[in-house]
């Protein structure tokens, strides 16, 4: 009872009608993850596509479609075609092994087995010999296409072995395929990191906003750092306008530059198994603060985004932490860039007067410190 509902299991995921539905399941999520945002929900595109979608935002986040590629439906589908594919190279392995057999009884048999053992008889004219039958034959079949060799007395037209393998040999690459992906997630580590121009950030995780790292990522071992050499906000190459491009760097444990690179669509700079690309630009403004007394406290950079549904046009991707002397949380800074406006809309581009584009908000958590904020431009 067992083996027969195995059988019947089997037969249903090796189906091609299954297989079709995978990938029609799977080319469905792709396409609709590509026009929702992907990311965390703190993040400010996803919580302005979740606000300007308040319908739609309950089923995406159910769904998981925000993280589209880990979300459970997605895997299991791909873990099904994985299970699919591995029962079908199977079954198709066993044919080929099957086949492979007879095609080297089939090299080796002689004439005194075909006599034995065969499946048809074809009558020949008496007065022919045996060399005259055997030279007809050969011809007739070259006519058809059959390409023979002849062995002593006989004609052969055999297959090689390995021309069963094909779709077994594929069936097992693509599984394969499938599983260095799958495994490959477990050590894989992803995410957008800000750099202001001129700021060189280590690739470890507390330089992320948003990371995505495998349980087998070891940070331990990454001795690498990025900076941002420049930004063009009109660059062109090949005649074609690539419109904002940053310079990038990639830099070893020790400071010296790897590789330096203009990055932008379809222009990833690649170091190993490093890809960086520059999907989006915004500001960094760098804060200098104060004390009452003039003195310097210190200086930050904060990053600053467009948003669609802010006053100002932008909102800071994280508020920066005063801390005192005892380790203390004094005060939450924050910046916005107020943006140019046309028509009403914001302008997601540098002010004309950057000097007075900036605004600080900032919230005392206790005490009795009132800082002064200064601002000034690092770049787009």
């Amino acid at each position: 009872m067992i083996a027969k509902a195995w059988r019947a299991t089997s037969k249903f995921l090796r189906s091609s009608g299954f297989v079709s539905v995978l990938f029609a399941l799977i080319a469905i999520w792709s396409i609709v993850a590509t026009s929702i945002p992907q990311g965390v929900a703190t993040l400010p595109s996803v919580a302005a596509w979740a606000k300007a979608h308040g319908s739609l935002e309950p089923v995406v986040a159910f769904l998981g479609l925000h993280r589209a590629f880990t979300s459970v439906p997605f895997l299991a589908c791909v873990a099904l075609l994985a299970l699919s594919t591995a029962l079908c190279s199977w079954e198709r392995t066993k044919v080929a092994l099957v086949r492979t057999r007879v095609l080297r009884k089939a090299t080796a048999a002689g004439s005194a087995q075909l006599a034995a053992e065969h499946d048809c008889e074809i009558a020949c004219d008496p007065s022919m010999d045996g060399s005259a039958i055997l030279q007809t034959a050969s011809a007739t079949l070259q006519h058809l296409g059959v390409h023979v060799k002849r062995r002593g007395d006989v004609l052969a037209s055999v297959s090689s072995p390995l021309a069963v393998w094909g779709s077994p040999v594929f069936h097992w690459a693509l599984l394969a395929t499938i599983a260095v992906v799958a495994l490959g997630s477990l050590w894989r580590a992803d995410g957008l990191m800000a750099v202001a121009v001129g700021q060189t950030r280590a690739d470890a995780s507390a330089s992320y906003g948003v990371i995505n790292a495998g349980p087998l990522h070891d940070w331990s071992k990454v001795k690498r750092a990025f900076r941002v050499d420049a930004f063009e906000t009109d660059y062109r190459s090949g005649g074609i306008d690539r419109g904002p491009v940053p310079t990038v760097s990639v830099l070893d444990g020790g400071g010296k530059v790897i590789k330096t690179q203009h990055v932008y669509p379809n222009m990833m700079l690649h170091v190993g198994s490093l890809s960086i690309n520059a999907p989006v630009f915004g500001f960094a403004v760098t804060m200098s603060l104060e004390d009452t007394g003039g003195a310097g406290v210190g200086n930050s950079i904060q990053y600053v985004d467009f948003s669609q549904v802010t006053t100002d046009g932008t909102i800071p991707v994280a508020p920066i932490g005063i801390y005192d002397t005892s380790g203390g949380l004094r005060l939450i800074v924050a910046a916005s860039v107020v943006l140019d406006r046309t028509n009403g809309q914001a302008i997601q581009w540098m002010p004309a007067d950057p000097s007075s584009g900036c605004r600080p908000t900032h919230r005392r958590t206790s005490g009795s410190m009132v800082p002064t904020a200064r601002f000034c431009w690092s770049g787009p």
